[in-house]
């Protein structure tokens, strides 16, 4: 999205390094961002083409949303991705058959999309985070990266570290 790259630069001035789900239509908006994600060390996840809710669709839609997204990705760097986040949270029965990557969830989330101000989701991120945890967040708003940058420095000051999903499953 519009402050992807902003957040990305914070992050290479910072050391720190994170997982990505990405829309394949925005993959295709915003080339250069994901070969930046890529370049810094973070890791691209597949959230699939359009945002489509996937246990609403057909087994052949389903793989249309995730195949399109990784064409997309490997067209602009070679390769595809090896993990989904399915939108919404949404999985069923279908879903877990069809598609063949594993499904990364969240364990938390900052509801980001609902506080829509930078100084309440930090604060929310202060008082609930746990080692381990994957935070739920949207990079397409820019209270969000602001929150970001108020919060990451302190919970690296707290001895918290930054990995991609790979990294952490490790």
């Amino acid at each position: 999205g519009l402050y992807t790259e902003e957040l990305l630069g914070f992050f290479q001035e910072n050391d720190i390094r994170a997982t990505f789900f990405v829309l394949g239509e925005q993959v295709e908006k915003y080339p250069d961002v994901i070969r930046l994600m890529d370049e810094t060390g973070c890791q691209i996840g597949n959230h699939t083409y359009s945002h489509e809710r996937l246990t609403e669709l057909s087994e052949e839609d389903m793989l249309i949303q995730i195949n399109k997204t990784n064409e997309v990705l490997k067209s602009i760097l070679g390769k595809g991705t090896q993990i989904v986040r399915p939108t919404y949270g949404s999985v069923n029965s279908s879903v877990r058959e069809t598609v063949n990557y594993p499904l990364i969830m969240w364990s938390f989330d900052t509801e980001d999309w609902k506080l829509k101000d930078s100084k309440k989701i930090a604060e929310v991120i202060l008082k609930n985070v746990k080692d381990g945890d994957v935070l739920l967040m949207h990079d397409i708003h820019d209270f969000t990266v602001e929150a970001m940058k108020l919060v990451l420095p302190i919970l690296k000051e707290q001895g918290y570290q930054f990995v991609t999903i790979d990294e952490l499953a490790a």
